[in-house]
């Protein structure tokens, strides 16, 4: 996947490490020693500038990116550049918000928001009430993991792979048939389903698998076949 981050404090410098290994991630900030460090510390393209620039926005070319996260310490220039990024048509669109009643007209415009005190006490309280669970989505059981398979049209992404198949109009019986993953959920416009064999899988549908972590390439030639 092709991600701009926008803002490199400390939660968007945080995101550019988790990301940069597993897809082409571009960064933008102002401050020309912040973006220094990133460059010099990941593989990251990283423009200096303010957002806001037309000509910077431009440089972006925002209708061939994936997802934009927008993660600055100001709300007004967050929801600007997602509003920007959903009208250029990005899929997927996140931007910081610290007040609930952004995040409310956010989430009217499709931009999902991220309230990082709210978050992280979501996270607290998953960890305590349902420890299993929490373990499984932020670390993994063991050797298992969790990957969800983006459908595009005529293809499908996982990570930073894009793999050359046709998903759409299928069913899960359709799938290839294999032991090493199993479908647990799909993810549909905001909501998980919980399908049976004749759920038939549509664009922008995605597909929740779990797999051992080792075996990840290997469930990538299955589709690939």
């Amino acid at each position: 996947m092709k991600i701009v981050i926008v803002g490199a404090g400390e939660l968007g410098r945080n995101l550019v490490h988790q990301l940069v290994g597993h897809h082409k991630v571009i960064v933008v900030d102002s401050d020309s020693v912040v973006c220094e460090a990133i460059a010099a510390e990941t593989d990251a393209t990283v423009l200096k500038g303010d957002v806001r620039d037309p000509e910077l926005l431009s440089e972006l070319k925002l209708d061939d990116v994936d997802a934009v996260l927008a993660v600055t310490s100001s709300n007004e220039i967050n929801f600007l550049i997602a509003s920007y990024a959903r009208k250029k048509g990005v899929n997927r669109v996140i931007a910081r918000a610290s007040e609930e009643q952004y995040a409310a007209i956010m989430k009217e415009l499709a931009i999902e928001p991220f309230i990082p005190s709210i978050s992280a006490a979501e996270r607290l309280a998953l960890s305590i009430s349902r420890p299993v669970v929490h373990q499984l989505v932020t670390e993994g059981i063991g050797n298992l993991e969790v990957y969800d398979l983006a459908i595009r049209e005529k293809h499908i992404e996982i990570l930073d792979f894009r793999i050359r198949t046709k998903l759409v109009g299928k069913t899960l019986a359709d799938l290839p048939k294999h032991d090493i993953f199993r479908v647990i959920s799909v993810f549909r416009k905001g909501s998980f389903v919980l399908p049976d064999d004749r759920f038939r899988l549509d664009e922008d549908d995605y597909l929740v698998i779990l797999c051992e972590k080792k075996r990840l390439r290997d469930v990538i030639r299955v589709f690939e076949k």
